[in-house]
């Protein structure tokens, strides 16, 4: 009887199983059907843009996804208990979705997908009309290459806070770049009234201010006049109040060992 010699496994196959063993295994996809096919359905869309009314429809795609997709990704991220997906699992969630990045949240306890503004300030400049590009370089000055719930008018100092930036000339300049998209009649116009209402809320709402008090009282007049008229009595209170450094306001929060209170 002759004996039977299995032939050498080949260099290169060898090499391949042996990286494919030694790579971590990808949790299976969070998305179900129906999900994929609105992936695929906006991946077509972002790919296909040609004009601006094309663009603004794929970018009001972003927000109709990230609530379509929610329940989803919250599962997965219950599923995966106290694992965290890699950086690989998030780069392939954002893979599918151009002009949306999946990142950890809320002490890495979500997935959230946001807005990737430099992509589509990338297919901003593709198209023939100038309104896109402005809107998008307000967005990137408001919050940098993508969003994040706190903008670049607030320093976060942890997951659910910290101190306005107001006094810094950042607002100015924002509203400034609202009130001039507006005579420009951008398309966004819903948008910027969602933009617009997060820096009044900014204005109206935040206890900590990162500059000291001269610089916000400052600026706070200099703004004051960029805001909605129905809302300015209100804001004029607010300034009265930080003008009177009320008890519950804290003012320097960049000054080491500052008592801002941070909760």
């Amino acid at each position: 009887m002759k004996a039977v010699f299995k032939q050498p496994i080949k260099k290169s196959l060898l090499i391949t199983c042996l990286i494919a063993l030694a790579l971590p295994t990808l949790a299976a996809s969070p998305f179900t059907p129906a999900d994929q096919k609105q992936i695929d359905a906006y991946k077509r869309q972002f790919d296909t843009v040609k004009n601006q009314a094309q663009l603004v429809a794929a970018y009001r795609q972003t927000k109709k996804l990230e609530q379509a997709l929610g329940p989803s990704l919250e599962k997965y991220m219950v599923d995966l208990k106290d694992q965290l997906p890699s950086d690989a699992e998030l780069n392939a969630i954002s893979k599918q979705m151009p002009g949306l990045k999946a990142v950890l949240a809320a002490e890495a306890t979500v997935i959230a997908l946001q807005q990737d503004f430099a992509a589509y300030g990338k297919l901003a400049a593709k198209t023939p009309e100038p309104a896109d590009n402005a809107f998008f370089d307000l967005m990137k000055q408001a919050y940098g290459s993508e969003f994040h719930f706190f903008g670049n008018w607030f320093t976060q100092t942890w997951d659910y806070g910290g101190c306005t930036r107001l006094g810094s000339g950042t607002h100015t300049k924002l509203f400034q770049g609202i009130q001039r998209l507006r005579t420009a009649k951008s398309p966004f116009a819903p948008e910027l009234k969602e933009f617009e209402d997060e820096l009044v809320h900014d204005l109206g709402n935040t206890f900590n201010f990162c500059q000291p008090h001269a610089k916000v009282v400052a600026e706070f007049k200099q703004v004051l006049p960029l805001t909605p008229a129905a809302i300015r009595p209100k804001l004029q209170k607010r300034l009265q109040q930080i003008q009177s450094k009320a008890k519950d306001l804290y003012f320097d929060c960049d000054k080491p060992n500052s008592s801002c209170n941070y909760g």
